[in-house]
């Protein structure tokens, strides 16, 4: 199971809000500043990334990530239940 915390709500273009997650499972493994997107009905999570320039545009690097796409699949879809869960408790 993922627990989310410090979740702050943005707003702002695409970007929902800005979250921290623990994985207890992974001996309290965290993720700090990962980010909730949406565009249309589709929403999916980011890393934390630094920004640089490239060529003139605006680029980001992701420090953390999974190599398989099944993998980063799966994780995100724990995050987002875990997203779901988090924004019931506040209610």
């Amino acid at each position: 199971m993922i627990e989310i915390t410090k979740y702050t709500r943005i707003g702002k273009g695409s970007i929902v809000g800005k979250f921290d997650i623990i994985i207890p499972k992974w001996g309290g493994f965290y993720i700090r500043d990962m980010i909730l997107f949406q565009k249309g009905n589709a929403k999916w999570i980011g890393f934390p990334s630094k920004q640089y320039e490239s060529e003139g545009q605006k680029k980001y690097f992701n420090y953390n990530g999974f190599k398989e796409n099944t993998m980063l699949d799966a994780f995100q879809s724990q995050v987002m239940k875990a997203l779901e869960t988090h924004s019931k408790n506040d209610l």
